[in-house]
């Protein structure tokens, strides 16, 4: 959840108050994968950014996705669908609750 007053209501002008001022989020950086480059976001919302761990995952699905459909479920930045796509895919479909990481899978 982002904004609002925090838990336990009131709103007062505490640390955690609406009158606190909040640094910029940092800006994307992209890394280099298997030749494709993906927008990360290490500081956004509760994940990581990127699943570093899946680069395999992500070379194996690729090989089977040319000429197929992928849905991409809980796909954050969307990893699997973007190897899916540059390996063929005839379409691919990203589902994830955060908007801001579904705007950097696009």
């Amino acid at each position: 959840h982002l904004g609002g007053g925090g838990e336990g209501g009131g709103g007062g002008g505490g640390a955690c108050g609406p009158q606190a001022e909040r640094p910029a989020p940092a800006p994307p950086v992209t890394v280099l994968e298997n030749g494709l480059k993906y927008l990360v976001a290490p500081v956004l919302g509760q994940k990581s950014g990127f699943y570093c761990d899946q680069r395999d995952n992500r070379a194996m699905l690729a090989e089977l996705c040319a000429g197929r459909r992928l849905l991409d479920l809980y796909c954050y930045s969307g990893g699997f669908s973007l190897a899916a796509a540059a390996a063929g895919a005839t379409s691919t479909h990203g589902v994830d609750s955060s908007a801001a990481a579904i705007g950097l899978a696009q």
